[in-house]
């Protein structure tokens, strides 16, 4: 099933580690690639690839570890398209 959650309703969620329920802090943006689709989530920590997503809910984006990487350098902030 696919579920359509708009920038608004994420941005400001806290981060937590799915295996540890470690708060890593809040999301503070969206990521689009080249493409347009969402690629990355940034927050204090650094960025998050999308494929670490393991679950969002109402207050909390899960994710699967606490890799932060450098994003490549064609990103695009979603609000700004």
């Amino acid at each position: 099933m696919l579920n359509i959650i708009r920038r608004s309703q994420i941005v400001g969620s806290q981060v937590i580690d799915s295996a540890t329920a470690a708060q890593l802090g809040y999301l503070e943006e969206v990521w689009l690639d080249e493409l347009g689709h969402v690629a990355y989530l940034s927050g204090e920590g650094g960025y998050l690839a999308l494929a670490q997503v393991s679950g969002v809910g109402g207050d909390a984006v899960s994710v699967f570890h606490r890799l932060m990487i450098e994003p490549p350098e064609n990103l695009r902030r979603w609000y700004r398209l």
